[in-house]
């Protein structure tokens, strides 16, 4: 694939849509908060292993006069991202631009494709970090019985979560982000282990900052993104959380660089015509008698875990 190429004669790259898809944001998503994005040049390349080798010892680091320093190795792993196309598009019809009042209607049809393309990007990454095959066998527990959240009595949740501490404290970071689904959320804020540290000094609810110092990470998120499907008239069949609701994840996330251990990333590209990543093309419809113009939104991603020992799972933390 070259890229994001329009026939002239079919359409046009519209630059300034392109800008507009990529500063729009769902304010709800946690996609890009836990794989951040990392710009790429390729469409397709192999990407850094983060290894343990930093923390192995050498054999002899002490040389003498004369000598050659011991070898070591680092570690690039043989998986590869590759960045394909995810998009969307709809029509707008000369009836609508004629009868449309509420702005710009091609910056409205832009928002609606952008929503739903990074919609599916949460879908993707909630499904990735809800499985607990993507951890590694010690990054991941289950709790059941009298140990879920949902006991007040008997479970520990703080002894849980610290545990997660632990281990992710192996790859030389520390955790600094926790994932909640709703449920485990809820559970939390109302937990007597919780609340009992809370209350002597404040009045109200427990929050979520209150939740991060207790917890001893920067930030904490929750999976309330949902899902709705429709029925042929258009009334709501059903709505269903991204996230699970019951489940939670410590991680190490680092935001800030493509060298640095980080439990996941974004791969974006810049595809030719694209605004970091993404593209919005207008053109007319296929079919002149259409009368109406097509209007597509592309966004060149892929998400690649990076680190799986970079975060702990706790599966059915609630009942």
């Amino acid at each position: 694939m070259a890229g994001l190429i329009v026939d002239p004669q079919q359409g046009h790259i519209d630059v300034a849509l392109s800008n507009f898809a990529r500063k729009f944001r769902n304010p709800g998503l946690l996609a890009e908060l836990l794989f951040p994005r990392v710009p790429v040049l390729e469409q397709t390349a192999k990407f850094w292993l983060f290894g343990r080798q930093n923390q192995q010892l050498p054999d002899n680091a002490l040389r003498a006069p004369g000598a050659a320093a011991e070898q070591v190795k680092q570690t690039i792993s043989k998986d590869s991202y590759r960045a394909e196309d995810h998009s969307l598009a709809r029509l707008i019809t000369q009836e609508e631009r004629a009868n449309f009042q509420a702005g710009n209607v091609d910056q409205w049809a832009t928002e609606m494709l952008t929503d739903r393309i990074l919609l599916d990007l949460e879908n993707r990454i909630s499904t990735l970090m809800g499985a607990a095959a993507t951890y590694p066998v010690g990054n991941k527990v289950q709790l059941t019985g009298t140990a879920q959240w949902t006991d007040k009595a008997n479970s520990t949740p703080i002894e849980n979560v610290l545990t997660g501490h632990v281990k992710v404290s192996e790859i030389g970071r520390n955790a600094n982000t926790l994932l909640l689904g709703v449920d485990a959320w809820r559970a939390l804020k109302i937990h007597p282990n919780i609340v009992d540290r809370v209350a002597p000094t404040k009045v109200g609810a427990v929050s979520n900052e209150n939740l991060a110092a207790i917890l001893e990470v920067e930030r904490v998120l929750v999976g309330t993104p949902i899902k709705v499907t429709l029925n042929p008239d258009g009334s709501v069949a059903s709505v269903v959380r991204l996230w699970d609701a019951k489940n939670a994840t410590l991680a190490y996330i680092n935001p800030a660089s493509f060298e640095d251990v980080s439990f996941g990333k974004l791969f974006v590209w810049a595809a030719p015509g694209t605004s970091g990543g993404f593209g919005t093309v207008i053109g007319p419809a296929p079919w002149a008698s259409q009368q109406a113009d097509e209007l597509s939104v592309h966004f060149y991603y892929d998400e690649k875990i990076t680190s799986d020992l970079s975060a702990y799972f706790i599966e059915d933390a609630v009942a």
